[in-house]
């Protein structure tokens, strides 16, 4: 399975991580105790849960981050979602 480094908010070196498509996909990822990642050519999302339980959302572009976000509830996170997963589709320009 594949795995993240590094993830702010969490002790572990690595934490084990599932793709997905939609927001309700991500909240199904996350349900499992798993990170949740997917990526398009314009960029990235990574939600995972930290260990103080809050949930952490970013966005990335060319390996830099370009938003985080720390929820407390997983409507918090769709309402993130539904806002940042259409911008890995953009053009970088726009």
């Amino acid at each position: 399975m594949p795995s993240l480094t590094g993830l702010p908010g969490v002790k572990r070196k690595e934490t084990p991580c599932a793709g997905f498509r939609s927001p309700s996909g991500a909240l199904r990822v996350l349900r499992r105790g798993l990170a949740a990642s997917t990526a398009s050519d314009n960029g990235a999302v990574i939600v995972w849960t930290d260990d103080a339980g809050f949930y952490r959302c970013e966005f990335n572009r060319h390996r830099q981050p370009i938003n985080r976000e720390k929820y407390r509830t997983q409507v918090q996170v769709v309402a993130w979602l539904k806002e940042w997963m259409p911008k890995m589709e953009k053009d970088v320009a726009e």
